[in-house]
């Protein structure tokens, strides 16, 4: 176990990124299912698109910065970047950790850079699915909670706990007046 101080300050901005990220996919999840359950929410229009499209985009922002090295800022991948330097020892779980991201990271890229961050011309090949997306933000979740275990001594985990099921009771009443 490597123990430092310095390990706690540069795991906080990612780890907020990363509980965003899984408190976001419950939520999404949620209401999908709410909406899945009650034909009356089976619709296509706007609401729709727009709760998928502001879904993606925050959680497209959150894993882009996360799954890009960034020496001025703050990112996951930086932080493993750092792990492994200051490393005494063994590195190869964190070099394979490093991987599996980078190799996330690629699925992105194209749909990050050409389809939210930007209105390319030139569509990407290939666009994530949401298990792509919600697979990844486990495995973020996975490795945060991992190495907070390890560097920090915290075994620190998002959970439902965090948000509940509270939240929901916004659905028990009618969101206009009949």
């Amino acid at each position: 176990m490597i123990v430092a101080n310095s390990w706690q300050d540069r795991l906080k901005l990612p780890r907020i990124d990363v509980e965003d990220l899984y408190l976001a996919k419950c939520m999404f999840l949620d209401i999908r299912s709410l909406m899945e359950r009650n034909p009356l929410l089976q619709r296509r229009d706007y609401f729709h698109t727009f709760h998928r499209m502001t879904y993606l985009a925050h959680i497209s922002t959150l894993l882009r910065r996360n799954l890009t090295r960034n020496p001025k800022g703050s990112s996951f991948l930086s932080f493993l970047d750092s792990v492994a330097a200051e490393t005494k020892g063994s590195k190869d779980s964190v070099i394979a950790d490093i991987a599996e991201l980078e190799g996330r990271a690629k699925l992105f890229k194209g749909f990050f850079d050409k389809q939210v961050a930007h209105l390319d011309k030139q569509r990407p090949t290939s666009l994530p699915t949401y298990n792509d997306l919600h697979e990844t933000i486990d495995l973020l979740t996975d490795l945060c909670h991992k190495y907070s275990e390890q560097l920090v001594g915290d075994a620190w985990s998002p959970g439902r706990k965090e948000i509940g099921d509270e939240w929901l009771t916004i659905f028990d009443s009618p969101w206009y007046d009949p």
